[in-house]
């Protein structure tokens, strides 16, 4: 049996496990561009260079070459993104201080209305 690691994955058929907290991220540009099934306006667009990079080069290997040699889970084009910042989660919460985990909590908790408010903490 395998297991999977990444809490952000529910199974090895790519599907979005529930994430309890928040990350910062440069979000990918071109979800919104693309046609479905097809890359030809990805790689015509500068702006999102990078993520046609990517997924070129995941299209170049093969994506069950990865899967099967090395449990890679391809996700889909309009998941790529950069993360900033991994903030506060179910699986940091413990690296916070303490006296202050409380209200941390309390703060994933009642996400996403908590960043919306005035008084974050």
């Amino acid at each position: 049996m395998i297991t999977i690691t990444n809490s952000k994955l529910e199974s090895f058929t790519p599907k979005w496990a529930r994430f309890h907290g928040f990350s910062i991220l440069f979000d990918n540009p071109g979800k919104n561009l693309r046609g479905e099934g097809s890359y030809s306006v990805l790689v015509a667009n500068e702006e999102i260079g990078f993520y046609a990079g990517l997924a070129e080069a995941l299209s170049a290997i093969g994506g069950t070459l990865l899967t099967n040699t090395y449990l890679f889970a391809p996700l889909p084009f309009d998941s790529y993104h950069v993360t900033v910042w991994d903030g506060i989660n179910d699986s940091n919460l413990s690296d916070v201080e303490k006296q202050h985990q409380g209200d941390a909590a309390s703060f994933i908790n009642r996400l996403p209305h908590s960043i919306a408010s005035k008084n974050i903490w």
